[in-house]
C-alpha cells in the first residue's frame, strides 16, 4: 500500500461537516474524501489536475454565474 500524508481540510471549515479533506499520496496523487464519511469513496486526482482545478476555482470558473452561463452556453461578462 502507498503511504499518504495525513488528511487534513482548510483552516477557513466552518466545522459544519460541509467539507472536503485532501491527503497527498507518495506516487505524487492527491486524494479528496467528504469529511462527513471518511470511510466512503475517495477521489483521486493527478498534480496537475488539482492544479487546474485550482487555478480555475481562483479564477470563479465555479461561482454560480459562471455555471449557469456555462450551462446556458453564453459567456459571463465581469
Amino acid at each position: 500500500m502507498l503511504k499518504q500524508t495525513p488528511w487534513r481540510k482548510s483552516l477557513r471549515s466552518a466545522g459544519n461537516g460541509n467539507c472536503v479533506q485532501v491527503a497527498g499520496r507518495e506516487d505524487g496523487m492527491i486524494l479528496v474524501r467528504d469529511d462527513k464519511d471518511p470511510d466512503g469513496p475517495v477521489q483521486e486526482y493527478t498534480r496537475q489536475e488539482w492544479l487546474d482545478f485550482i487555478a480555475d476555482a481562483k479564477e470563479g470558473r465555479f461561482d454560480y454565474d459562471e455555471v449557469m452561463a456555462g450551462l446556458r452556453g453564453a459567456q459571463v461578462t465581469q
